[in-house]
């Protein structure tokens, strides 16, 4: 379920400390699901959605071309692909180095981590 409130909550924790945010994220048991639609999907949305006005009022082109809808619909849909595959790597790697893996806590960190970078 996306909550607007809870979203700008999170962002703003975040770009205030995001030790802090981490962790009391980390407290709320948030899983993948929660995650993906309450921080990545709003962030990514509201970034890329300011690019293409930018794009629009400079003349530019968009990301990985023309200015299009096609472009912006692939833009945005290989950049959330790319957040399962960093926690896929950051969950592996948890076990590999003796920690306690979970797919969950792995989107959790990946979620919070894209907020200043989609900024």
């Amino acid at each position: 379920m996306f909550d607007f409130q809870a979203t700008i909550r999170w962002v703003t924790e975040v770009l205030k400390d995001p030790a802090a945010a981490a962790l009391a994220y980390r407290e709320t048991s948030a899983g993948w699901q929660q995650s993906f639609l309450q921080l990545t999907l709003p962030v990514y949305a509201a970034a890329f959605l300011v690019g293409l006005i930018v794009a629009l009022v400079t003349g530019g082109t968009f990301l990985y071309g023309s200015l299009s809808a096609g472009v912006f619909i692939f833009s945005l849909l290989w950049s959330l692909a790319w957040t399962f595959v960093i926690a896929f790597i950051f969950d592996f790697l948890a076990g590999v180095f003796d920690g306690k893996r979970g797919f969950d806590a792995a989107y959790s960190v990946v979620a919070l981590a894209i907020i200043p970078s989609a900024l």
